[in-house]
This record gives C-alpha cells, sequence and structure tokens, in this order.
C-alpha cells in the first residue's frame, strides 16, 4: 500500500461495539524489525522465541519424521490414484523435491522432511484431493507448497522455514491452510508471503489457526496473508481465521492481512492476532463483499509503519469496490512518524458498513495478543 494523502482517517474516540457477523479479507505477509514491545504491561520482550517454540509444540509437534525418515531423491507422482507418501526425507534436490500431477487423484503427504530443494518443496499441478500433513520444507528457494490447477488440497501441523513463500495457490479451490507455522519468509517480490491464494475460487477455501513469524534480519516478507483477484461465494466465503502474525518490514508495501488485491469477492477475515506486521495491520484493497471483523492489530512505530486498517481501492482495474463491512476490530498502531493512525478510508469503496461506529480505534493493546485462545483453533 503505498502513502495516502487523501481520504479520512478516523479520530481517537471510545466506539461502540457491535454483534460478530461472517466477514471478508485478504492477506499478506510481512517481517519485523526490532523487539516488540507491550503497551499492556510496559515491559519490552522478545517474543519471537517464545512464540515460535509454543507454535512448534501445539502445531507443528508432529511434522517430520525423525529416526523413522528414510532418504530418498526426488520423488514424482504422475497421475497415481489412492498413493500415501509417508517418512521419507528429501536433502538437496535440484528442482522440486516433490511433485504431484498428471490428473493425480487422492495423495497424502505425512511426516516428510525436505530440506534445500532448488525449487519448490512440493509443487502440485493438475491434481485433485490432496493432503499434506505434518510436513518440514526448510531452506527452498521456491515455496514450500506450490498448488497450481487444483482441487481439495489441505495443508495442516507442518513448518515451514527459510522459503520464498510458505503456501502459495494459484487458479485453484477448495484450498485449506490451517494450524502451520511459517517462518521467516525470504520473497524476493512477488513472493515473500505466509500464504498467498492467487485466483482461488469457489467454496471450502481458508487460511485458519497457522502462525506467522519473521524475524528481523533473517527475513524479507511482503504481506502474511495475501488474497489476489480470489472470489469466495456468499454462502461459503474464502475464511482467513484465528491467525497469528509476528513480524513484518521493512518492506513499506507488505503488512499483514490483505484482501481484494486487484479485485475478488467475499472474504472474511475474522479474529486474527498481529503484531508488528508491516506497513499495514489489515486492509481490503479492492472487489466487493469482504469483511473485517473482531481483529486486533498492534504495532509500535517502526521507519515502515503507516496504518492499522485501511479500506482503499489502490488498483484502476475496472471493477467495482462495494459491499464492504469493518466491524469490532480493535486497533492500536503507531506510524513511522511516532503518531496514532489506526484506521483511513480512501472513500473510493462506497459506504462501508460499521466502518465508522463499530470498532475501537482507541484500543490499548500489546503483544500478549497473541497468546490469547480462539475459539476457532480450538478444534483440530
Amino acid at each position: 500500500m503505498k502513502e495516502k494523502r487523501e481520504g479520512r482517517t478516523y479520530p481517537l474516540r471510545p466506539l461502540p461495539w457491535a454483534p460478530l457477523l461472517p466477514v471478508m479479507t485478504f492477506l499478506m505477509l510481512a517481517s519485523l524489525a526490532g523487539p516488540v514491545t507491550s503497551a499492556a504491561n510496559g515491559r519490552s520482550a522478545d517474543l519471537f522465541a517464545g512464540i515460535v517454540e509454543d507454535a512448534k509444540l501445539d502445531i507443528a509437534g508432529k511434522a517430520g519424521c525423525g529416526a523413522a525418515c528414510k532418504s530418498s531423491g526426488p520423488i514424482i507422482i504422475d497421475g497415481e490414484k489412492n498413493l500415501a507418501i509417508r517418512d521419507v526425507r528429501i536433502d538437496g534436490a535440484g528442482g522440486d523435491c516433490l511433485s504431484i500431477g498428471g490428473d493425480a487423484q487422492n495423495i497424502t503427504l505425512e511426516n516428510i522432511e525436505l530440506e534445500d530443494c532448488s525449487g519448490n518443496g512440493v509443487s502440485i499441478s493438475d491434481a485433485d484431493d490432496v493432503t499434506i500433513r505434518n510436513i518440514i520444507v526448510r531452506g527452498a528457494r521456491g515455496n514450500a507448497v506450490n498448488v497450481e490447477n487444483a482441487a481439495r488440497v489441505k495443508v495442516t501441523g507442518s513448518y515451514f522455514e527459510h522459503v520464498a513463500t510458505g503456501v502459495y495457490a494459484l487458479t485453484s479451490e477448495g484450498v485449506v491452510v490451517r494450524n502451520n507455522l511459517m517462518r521467516n519468509m525470504q520473497g524476493p517480490m512477488p513472493r515473500g508471503q505466509g500464504v498467498q491464494f492467487d485466483k482461488v475460487t469457489g467454496a471450502h477455501n481458508a487460511v485458519q489457526c497457522n502462525v506467522i513469524v519473521n524475524e528481523p534480519g533473517r527475513s524479507k516478507p511482503e504481506d502474511a496473508v495475501n488474497m489476489f483477484q480470489s472470489r469466495g461465494t456468499a454462502k461459503s466465503p474464502i475464511q482467513i481465521a484465528g491467525n497469528r502474525v509476528l513480524g513484518g518490514g521493512p518492506s513499506k508495501s507488505g503488512g499483514g492481512i490483505l484482501v481484494g488485491d486487484y479485485g475478488g469477492a467475499h472474504i472474511l477475515v475474522f479474529q486474527n492476532r498481529l503484531v508488528d506486521p508491516g506497513q499495514y495491520g489489515v486492509a481490503i484493497a479492492g472487489g466487493s463483499h469482504m469483511q473485517l471483523v473482531g481483529n486486533k492489530v498492534y504495532a509500535r512505530s517502526q521507519p515502515f509503519t503507516n496504518v492499522g486498517l485501511y479500506v482503499w481501492k489502490v488498483d484502476k482495474e475496472r471493477e467495482r469496490c462495494h459491499s464492504h463491512r469493518v466491524m469490532t476490530n480493535e486497533i492500536d498502531y503507531t506510524n513511522a512518524k511516532g503518531n496514532k493512525n489506526p484506521a483511513w478510508n480512501g472513500e473510493n469503496c462506497g459506504p462501508v458498513e460499521g466502518l465508522e461506529t463499530l470498532n475501537r480505534w482507541d484500543a490499548l493493546l500489546g503483544a500478549s495478543i497473541l497468546r490469547e485462545r480462539l475459539p476457532i483453533c480450538a478444534s483440530p
């Protein structure tokens, strides 16, 4: 998001609450450039190690295969059906470590370790019903999981570190990314997200309960979660919910969760927690029927910080920006000049339900919001 000179900035004042409603949004990934300061208790603490260790135990504790691993060269699954690959380690492959294609169906990858792939960790193209569970991908020059022209792909319980992007899905449907730890995305642009959906459409798409951490000096992220030209349905919006984001920057375009990037529709961004996520916190950049509901964003002043939440049609495409809802969010965001800057409306997306009166722009938050237990993440 570029710096904005026109539009409306919302004053700091207590605002009433409204009942929680379904929400739709679009995310991007970013990185952090210093210790986290908790405004709630006045202490300065580096939370990276603690959050990562907690996530390893809670989310990725069963990832990989350890002593049960059997070494293997690159694996290609071409057209097979009803196949499971387990307890394999692939190290230093000269391309994608593991690829699935050729109309393969009902494939399971479980307890696998992929190290230093010169391409993607797992590449899925023209395949359906793929489950990726409890795998580790470290040091891939490409993406940890790259999905293209696929349907019903689920990625869960896995750990991705030092990769271009965690999960990138293009022209696919039924993609679910849940309960994963993603650490230190490397980019470069246009990569650098924890998760990006690019022209993902239809029902039953979700990014839920992931932990996305970018440590200063060890990462080059853009958005934590990004939705590019992606569309859910009215009855089944794309859900971006229950994610915890720690760290962002120094990119001046990247940030937390971005929806409506060059259009899209029916995306719900609900109950996410973000600390120092980058240039912005949560945002709607276009499209229609996007909802930002019940999110909390905290950021201290850094050279790249701008605004906690915004609604602004950034692109010049013909698709109209309209019918958005922004409710029950809590924002404590300090910009690069040291001023509180919770929210901004570019006023080119029509009326935004709830934006002016149903959020807390004066919230007093801190890094402790990352420790909150969210009901949506209580079940596997």
